[in-house]
């Protein structure tokens, strides 16, 4: 794994990446289409349930759980620093399950 998703680099990860960040958040939220998922909600029997593979600090995350309260949020990343970061901005979030995992896990694939 990469040092700038360890240590003080996962702490500063945000800051160091700002603009990047911001760019690439705007560009999933507008790909999620949000509206279609609340309607969703009202005619399926079930919850919604969205998995963000390698959540890092949990930017995409929080903008779901505010956008989408009743939905079951998970992330997973590889790295438990980056998680940390992610458990704090979350922690008021009840809907959203943090796990320590690698995406390309064998086990992990065949859940989804």
């Amino acid at each position: 794994m990469r040092s700038y998703y360890a240590g003080k680099h996962a702490k500063q990860y945000n800051q160091t990446w700002k603009a990047f960040l911001q760019k690439t958040l705007e560009a999933a939220c507008v790909a999620i289409d949000v509206e279609a998922l609340r309607a969703g909600t009202q005619t399926r029997q079930s919850e919604v349930a969205l998995l963000d593979a390698g959540c890092g600090t949990g930017l995409l995350l929080e903008r779901l759980a505010q956008r989408l309260p009743s939905a079951h949020l998970y992330g997973i990343d590889a790295s438990e620093d980056m998680l940390k970061e992610a458990r704090q901005r979350l922690r008021g979030y009840s809907n959203v399950h943090l796990a320590c995992q690698c995406f390309f896990d064998e086990k992990i694939r065949r859940t989804i």
